[in-house]
């Protein structure tokens, strides 16, 4: 998370796009710290886009 922090700062990035098509399983662990990415590029001014998503990706514990 720090790096994607940092290269928004150095670059001046206007949006952030997170692609998660390489995730085999998001559980619960994982959803939390995409959020908290999201969460964080949002308190940069830096909207943040999920893509990659697959249904059967998520799994609910």
């Amino acid at each position: 998370m720090m790096t994607i922090l940092s290269r928004i700062g150095e670059t001046r990035a206007k949006v952030f796009i997170m692609d998660i098509s390489g995730v085999a399983v998001v559980d619960s662990a994982v959803a939390n710290h995409l959020f908290k990415i999201t969460k964080s590029t949002g308190l940069m001014a830096v909207p943040a886009s999920s893509l990659g998503f697959r249904p059967l990706s998520l799994k609910l514990l």
